[in-house]
This record gives C-alpha cells, sequence and structure tokens, in this order.
C-alpha cells in the first residue's frame, strides 16, 4: 500500500516509523491525490532537492573550517554524486532531511549560535531518532573555556543549548501528541525499544535476534538473573554507550565536531540492531566534512571501498539465495554481517589513526 494511501486513511502515525518517509514531512504525499501525471514521482523530486540543499551545506561547513574553497567544492561534490545516497533518495526515501538538519546543527555549532543549534537539534531528533546521540558531543562543544574568567559565561552556553533543545523537542513531541495521542509517543519512540526485527538485516545482531524470536521468554530467564528482554537490551546498548562516550571524550572541541559526529554516527549505526542500506546515508553525510584532515594512501582508499563494497556483496549474495531461490541460508547471512561489522569497525579504525588536525582552521 501506497504511503499517501496510509496516510490519508488512517489516523495512526505509523506513516512516521513503518514507511519509507520522515513523519513531519509525510504530508507531501497529499499531492499525489490530484490528476497531475507527475504526483506519484514528487517524494523523488523533493527527497532529491533535499539531496542538493545536503551538498551546499556540507560546501557550507568545510568552507568554515578549512577556508578552502576548493577542498570545500571537492567534498560537496563527493555527496552529490555519491551513487548510494542518489539511489536512495531516488526511492523517495527522506533521510536526507534528517541530515540536512544534523548538518545545519553542526553549522550553527561551529558558527556558537546555541540557540540555533540547539533547536535544530531537536527537529533533527524528531524526524529521525538516532540525531540523540549527537547531543553528548553538542553540549560538551557548547561554549569555549579560554580562562578562568569565561568559565560562568561557558556553563551559560550549555545551559542556553541544552535548554533550548529540551523545549523544542518537548513541544514538537506535545504537537503530535495532541494530534495523535498516545499511539504517536508508542509508535515513533517506544516501537524502537522493544522493536524486534527478524527479517535478514546487515546488522550483527540479526541472527541472534531471529533465533530468539522462537525462544518463549521463560527459557531465557533460567538462563539469566535479571528479565531476560532487559539482558539482550543491555547486551546490545552497553557496548554503544561506551565506545560513543569515549568518541566524545577523546574529540571534545569545536574543531574535531564533524570528526566526532562521524565516528558517533557511524557507531551507533554499526552496532545497531537493525542495519539497513538507508541508515549509511546517516554517516555518510557526515564523511565529506573531515576528509581533508585525513592522510592515506590511494591503495588504502581502493582497499577500503573493495572491503566495504565486497562485504556488502557477500550479504547480498546469501541474502538473494535467501529471498528469491527460498535456500535456507541464515548461517552464510550470518557469516556475512559478522564480516560486514569486521569491516566497518576496521574502517573506522583506520580513520582514526589517519585523522590529521594540521589542515583544520583554529575553530577554538
Amino acid at each position: 500500500m501506497r504511503s499517501d494511501n496510509v496516510f490519508l486513511r488512517s489516523d495512526r502515525p505509523t506513516v512516521a516509523v513503518r514507511l519509507p518517509y520522515v513523519q513531519i514531512f509525510a504530508s507531501y504525499c497529499l499531492l499525489g491525490h490530484t490528476e497531475c501525471s507527475s504526483a506519484s514521482n514528487i517524494g523523488k523530486i523533493l527527497a532529491s532537492f533535499f539531496d542538493v540543499l545536503v551538498a551546499y551545506t556540507i560546501y557550507k561547513i568545510v568552507l568554515l573550517v578549512y577556508a578552502q574553497e576548493k577542498k570545500a567544492l571537492q567534498c560537496a561534490q563527493l555527496w552529490l554524486y555519491n551513487p548510494l545516497p542518489i539511489i536512495i533518495s531516488t526511492r523517495g526515501n527522506l533521510d536526507a532531511v534528517s541530515s540536512l538538519f544534523v548538518l545545519l546543527t553542526l553549522y550553527y555549532q561551529l558558527k556558537e549560535n546555541y540557540l540555533a543549534s540547539g533547536a535544530l537539534l531537536a527537529v533533527s531528533t524528531h524526524l529521525r531518532l538516532y540525531p540523540i546521540v549527537f547531543a553528548l558531543p553538542l553540549l560538551v562543544t557548547a561554549g569555549r573555556i579560554t580562562s578562568a574568567f569565561n568559565l560562568r559565561n561557558t556553563y551559560k552556553d550549555k545551559l542556553k543549548f541544552l535548554s533550548t533543545f529540551a523545549t523544542t523537542l518537548a513541544s514538537l513531541t506535545g504537537i503530535f501528541y495532541y494530534v495523535y495521542g498516545f499511539k504517536f509517543i508508542e509508535e515513533s519512540i517506544l516501537y524502537h525499544v522493544y522493536r524486534k526485527d527478524v527479517q535478514h538485516n546487515f546488522s550483527l545482531y540479526f541472527y541472534v535476534q531471529y533465533l530468539d524470536a522462537f525462544v518463549p521468554d521463560y527459557v531465557t530467564r533460567i538462563f539469566t538473573l535479571f528479565d531476560p528482554k532487559i539482558t539482550k537490551a543491555l547486551l546490545i546498548i552497553v557496548p554503544q554507550i561506551v565506545l560513543l562516550i569515549a568518541v566524545t571524550v577523546k574529540y571534545n572541541t569545536l574543531r574535531h565536531l564533524a570528526f566526532n559526529l562521524y565516528c558517533s554516527a557511524f557507531i551507533f549505526v554499526v552496532f545497531n540492531k537493525v542495519l539497513t542500506s538507508q541508515y549509511f546515508v546517516w554517516f555518510l553525510s557526515l564523511l565529506p566534512l573531515f576528509l581533508p584532515s585525513i592522510t592515506i594512501s590511494k591503495n588504502k582508499v581502493i582497499g577500503i571501498l573493495s572491503a566495504w563494497i565486497g562485504s556488502q556483496a557477500a550479504w547480498l549474495a546469501s541474502a538473494y539465495l535467501l529471498e528469491f531461490e527460498g535456500r535456507p541460508t541464515f548461517a552464510a547471512i550470518h557469516g556475512s554481517s559478522i564480516l560486514f561489522f569486521s569491516v566497518n569497525v576496521w574502517i573506522l579504525s583506520t580513520f582514526i589513526n589517519a585523522y590529521n588536525t594540521q589542515y583544520l582552521k583554529k575553530v577554538d
């Protein structure tokens, strides 16, 4: 069923999380109920338009951080001509919208406009939950401590950012709660907490969740001291939290903020219990921002691309046999997920080791 039909015929905001459209922009589908023959493509046109806005924002951020127009143009083009975002956007997927608001959040944070960055982070989080992981690094980098005399102003800046973020997010949530009731909270927030996605996906945890779906809770309770659901959630969430805090501690200044956000998004995606291709947009939109600071050989770049694409191809081959040939390839899919996870961890460690700040303009 088309998402615009769902949006029109139902008072439930399930289009927000179950279909490939961002909740606040789902209403654009209403335009599909006109006699215009091109109306059915308006989602793709809108998504592509936001892709261009993302490229322009990347240009502005790189220009601000590195003060080199040529590098800024190259970084913007890297996003604009990246085939993965092109494919995802031309499917009508609006993940570029949340990416745009994340980039705007970063831009205004670098400009030290903490009212704007706090409000934009709230909008980003309302559109997609994942930007909430950026709250800690943004809060840490709000305000600059140059001496003991401006310490009070630094705390004021942090309070300004935090209060704006909390107020804006609470207001947006309240508006949608008023329109949809508790069903909005359940579908847009709580659903992600207790969600069990047993369909095959890239996640390292896919096969475990698939097997676990057929095991009653009372069986797993025998082998654990706590509630099985809590235990499983902690085993997935704790590594993410530890790594996110570690990244924020290591890259805790404004000049490293772009790289910090990239690492945070990458960790959140790779270690997530569900991982599909559209999630790649979340960190790929941040990738061009720090590439001028990456010192790496062309051979290693080729190796990274080959390993990343090759590990996905291995997974897709196994998934194809399962989906279209009906063969029991779950073990092969699981093995491919482990390989893909390992490749991603290696890529992130490579970027961390290759990150060089000598080309950065003094932002802080």
